[in-house]
């Protein structure tokens, strides 16, 4: 059974703890509003800047990398606290 949400609620799911009827679109709804202000981003980090490497990977949506010979290209989805350590880099 389900609890009553009133129409005005727009961010809303429906989840059951009991049965883990819903999770999956928890899980889908959690995502969207974590990376809904987030930039699409394609940029080249020099090897010497492995730690801002590891923190787009740690902390970014990475949805494609390639390690090339002088530096590494990502494309990631990244917060703007991100994007503007990355601006430099981005292409």
């Amino acid at each position: 059974p389900y609890f009553y949400i009133p129409q005005s609620y727009k961010d809303y799911v429906r989840f059951s703890a009991a049965t883990s009827q819903g999770m999956e679109n928890l899980l889908k709804k959690i995502e969207e509003m974590l990376f809904s202000k987030n930039k699409n981003v394609t940029c080249k980090i020099p090897y010497s800047n492995s730690k801002l490497i590891s923190l787009i990977q740690d902390t970014s949506k990475v949805i494609n990398i390639k390690y090339l010979d002088d530096y590494t290209l990502i494309e990631a989805s990244v917060s703007e606290y991100i994007y503007n350590l990355i601006k430099d880099y981005i292409i």
